[in-house]
């Protein structure tokens, strides 16, 4: 790679090295953000797209997988299904080079779509061991969901459903609470051999609420309480 014919904004950066140095190890920046308006309807597939160009378009070097098809190293914490907002996303990325999480946030957030927004931005150290890290996926802890009903008055059946679940015997992970505009649902991700009880209920509450009575909003997506060196 001749730094000659490269963007100016990736020439003017101090950090920019190619050489074998540079690329023994990796930053791991993890991501926070937002999805709300229209980027609601972006998929999963569509979301790993439009932050894989926002990032080339960042002019920042991506660290990429091995083989015949690289992709680079990126990850999602527990994706949004189709038509659900949040407020909280968390994802990953590796660069061969550092930056400052500021300048990192600030690049992102011009080059991506309205409706998503970086909040915050951590590095982690640098892996010049080369020693495998747990995936931010595994670290996931739980959500809180926010459901609104836009016609209330012919939904309290519904949310006396959901309050059912409130059983700390029988359903140990959920804890649902009612609020003004609707209910406010927190899933715990337990890790024992009950946690098939949250991907059922997590499911469930994105199959009922997917019609145009109700809006479901994720309010938090917390990670593993008993280890939290992912985000420090």
């Amino acid at each position: 790679i001749e730094k000659n014919n490269l963007p100016g904004d990736l020439i003017e950066s101090d950090n920019f090295d190619v050489s074998e140095e540079s690329i023994e190890g990796s930053y791991t920046y993890i991501i926070e953000f937002s999805k709300q308006g229209k980027a609601i309807y972006l998929s999963h597939l569509n979301m790993i797209n439009v932050f894989s160009k926002s990032l080339r378009r960042s002019s920042v070097i991506m660290k990429y997988s091995k083989g015949f098809n690289p992709k680079p190293k990126m990850e999602f914490a527990h994706p949004l299904s189709l038509g659900i907002s949040s407020e909280v996303e968390l994802m990953s990325v590796s660069l061969l080079t550092e930056i400052s999480t500021e300048k990192l946030t600030a690049k992102l957030n011009l080059n991506l779509p309205d409706g998503i927004i970086i909040n915050n931005c951590y590095l982690l150290e640098n892996n010049t061991e080369k020693k495998k890290r747990k995936s931010l996926m595994s670290m996931y802890g739980g959500s809180a969901y926010i459901i609104r009903s836009l016609t209330i008055e012919k939904d309290i059946i519904f949310f006396d459903e959901f309050l059912n679940y409130n059983n700390p015997n029988e359903f140990p992970n959920l804890k649902v609470s009612k609020i003004d505009e609707g209910i406010k649902v927190q899933i715990v991700n337990t890790g024992k051999k009950d946690s098939n009880i949250f991907f059922h209920i997590d499911k469930q509450i994105e199959r009922k609420t997917f019609n145009e009575n109700f809006s479901l909003q994720r309010i938090e997506l917390n990670g593993n309480t008993e280890d939290k060196s992912l985000l420090e």
